[in-house]
């Protein structure tokens, strides 16, 4: 197709139409609904975004670019999408090696037209054309930035003129550039008027190899003279205290200094790397990433040995841009490493310190669940108090209204007795002179039972001098006990007859005053009871308790009444109810819950003396002192 040459890659590739007669050429597909004379910016860029999506189509890898960019004029962008264009559809390939140097060639020149489909030089000159536009680009870059600093130094004091002399160097390298472009410019021209394939070779190869020589000056002069701006720094001690008052300022210009200088490095960087892939595909056919199918030689076999000389050249600095890459790759990586394995091990650590921290966390947690059940059931247990002590507060309500009714009662009692009494009082004098004549007879009484205890101890005294005459296992003891037990049913018999002419007296008592006195003689038979018998006068079974004794020196139990409830009888009681001298051990018939039927011992007087099936069973010992 009739396309015009490409003169300047910033403004020539913004309309999108060499772009897409590039892929027409290279892959064989022609893009439908381009604009061939695009009138506006709108056109320009619907044309780029038709490129750019018949690359997103073919999976073409290339970094990401807009449309703006390209139709803005962005120097990288446009070499980007060739590169990738170029490295896709490499001249090795199959699918694009008849269309792809002719396309290059015509492209670049507008007469040398389309030649035989292996004229591969005629292509790799075509893109060599976009590295002199990048260094052009560059170079323009540090020009503008040598002339700013240039004009902010010729502001300053003449304090400065040791330190302006690394930016210096930025002007002189500019000149030193376009000084060494002279000569590859024209026999670049001369190379793209000529009709032979040799000379267009042997030219391209000399432009390329120029040019990446005064790239590679250019990065390595700029690499130099930062170096030396970064050494001439430091300012001696008189110039730093002399520029005190524009440090703000100079800070201010500084920072915004270094930050250009960041950013020409970097696209110092990205061209160093674009001249590097121009020059592998120059010299091998195929960019640095990309396989190497076979060896290309950009020669004739017949070329001459300056040509080879050249090229052998090309590929040795090309290998050692190459190498110190990959040396440069590999330090980088080696560095990445080493901070990944030291963020590793902070990881580590910090995962092992969070794991102590779980840890602490659980036990805390547990903890608290165990406080947390702890109060639980203390509640539990507060509630379960409250819940009794309410309880005790309604059965004490209870008992109080119970006892509030009672003392109601017994109010009404009282104020009954109160007034019996009053009636009463008006009997009293009688009964005082019946009381009198009671007591009375109750001193005779008392007088002669008191001649029949001292009667009856005077028997008992007899006995017990008897029995002391006699060993301990003398049959005598027999004759002995059935003498006290018949005195003792004689006394009961005496006893009981007496109480059979109370009963009569009390019967034959009509008068008010006689059922009195006959009430108040009643408890006095308990009195009569002689302290040394063996016998009690005729009680209820409630009120009285039976006593049956062994003794050591008889074969015989003995039986007495104790006038008092099982559970209230002492061993005082017992004692005063046998009568005997000396010094004894008494034991007791018990049951205990543990062993059984026991023999319980007793020795203080107040103790309560234990019962068996409603009675009392006990065996009376001597004690000889010998424990």
């Amino acid at each position: 197709p009739a396309v015009k040459p490409v003169q300047d890659l910033r403004h020539d590739l913004r309309d999108g139409v060499v772009l897409a007669s590039l892929i027409e050429i290279v892959a064989g597909e022609k893009l439908n609904g381009v604009q061939v004379n695009p009138a506006s910016p709108q056109e320009m860029r619907e044309n780029v975004e038709k490129v750019l999506q018949f690359v997103a189509s073919k999976k073409i890898r290339m970094h990401q670019t807009s449309a703006k960019d390209i139709v803005d004029g962005n120097l990288k962008c446009i070499m980007r999408l060739i590169l990738a264009l170029a490295a896709h559809f490499k001249p090795g390939s199959s699918k694009a090696a008849n269309q792809t140097p002719s396309s290059m060639m015509g492209k670049n020149s507008a007469g040398t037209g389309l030649s035989s489909a292996n004229h591969r030089p005629q292509s790799a000159a075509a893109v060599a054309q976009g590295a002199v536009a990048a260094l052009a680009d560059v170079r323009q870059d540090v020009l503008r930035l040598g002339r700013d600093v240039l004009r902010h130094r010729q502001r300053d004091s003449s304090l400065d003129e040791e330190i302006e002399h690394p930016y210096w160097s930025v002007r002189a390298l500019v000149q030193q550039y376009e000084g060494q472009q002279s000569v590859p410019s024209e026999s670049h021209s001369s190379s793209l008027a000529s009709p032979s394939p040799v000379n267009s070779a042997r030219s391209e190869s000399s432009i390329t190899h120029s040019e990446e020589k005064a790239g590679f000056d250019i990065v390595r002069e700029e690499e130099a003279d930062t170096r030396t701006e970064e050494t001439c720094s430091p300012f001696p001690v008189e110039l730093q205290q002399a520029r005190c008052p524009a440090t703000g300022l100079e800070t201010a210009w500084e920072e915004q200094l270094l930050e250009q200088q960041d950013h020409l490095e970097k696209e110092m960087e990205e061209a160093k790397k674009m001249i590097s892939g121009l020059q592998a595909l120059l010299l091998n056919g195929s960019l640095p990433e990309d396989e190497q199918e076979r060896l290309f030689v950009l020669c004739e076999q017949d070329a001459c040995p300056e040509e080879q000389l050249i090229i052998v050249r090309s590929r040795l600095d090309q290998s050692m841009e190459e190498n110190q890459e990959l040396k440069k790759e590999l330090q980088r990586h080696k560095q990445e490493a080493r901070s990944l394995q030291g963020v590793k091990d902070a990881l580590q650590q910090r995962l092992a310190q969070q794991d102590a921290l779980i840890l602490q966390i659980k036990q805390e947690l547990l903890r608290a669940n165990m406080d947390k059940e702890e109060l639980h059931s203390q509640n539990a247990d507060l509630q379960r108090k409250v819940e009794e002590r309410n309880r005790l507060l309604a059965e004490y309500k209870k008992e109080l209204s119970q006892k509030d009714r009672h003392l109601h009662q017994h109010q009404a009692k009282m104020e009954e007795m109160l007034r019996q009494l009053s009636e009463a009082s008006y009997h009293q004098v009688p009964l005082e002179r019946e009381l009198e004549h009671k007591e009375a007879l109750l001193a005779q009484c008392m007088k002669k039972d008191a001649e029949e205890t001292n009667d009856l101890q005077l028997v008992r005294e007899a006995l017990r001098s008897l029995r002391n005459s006699f060993s301990g296992h003398d049959p005598q003891h027999h004759t002995i006990d059935s003498l006290e037990q018949g005195i003792s049913s004689l006394m009961e018999r005496l006893h009981r007859m007496e109480m059979q002419k109370r009963q009569e007296r009390r019967v034959r008592g009509k008068s008010p005053a006689g059922h009195a006195t006959n009430e108040y003689r009643e408890p006095w038979p308990s009195k009569s009871k002689l302290p040394h018998s063996h016998s009690t006068p005729a009680m209820s079974s409630s009120a009285c308790t039976k006593v049956l004794y062994f003794t050591d020196r008889s074969l015989t139990p003995f039986m007495v009444n104790i006038p008092k409830r099982l559970g209230e009888v002492t061993l005082r009681d017992f004692k005063a109810a046998i009568d005997r001298e000396g010094t004894h051990r008494y034991h007791f018939k018990a049951l205990d819950p543990e062993f059984g039927t026991v023999k319980e011992e007793v020795f203080h007087d107040d103790d309560i003396i234990p019962g068996w099936e409603g009675k009392i069973v006990a065996w009376v010992e001597e004690d000889h002192g010998e424990n």
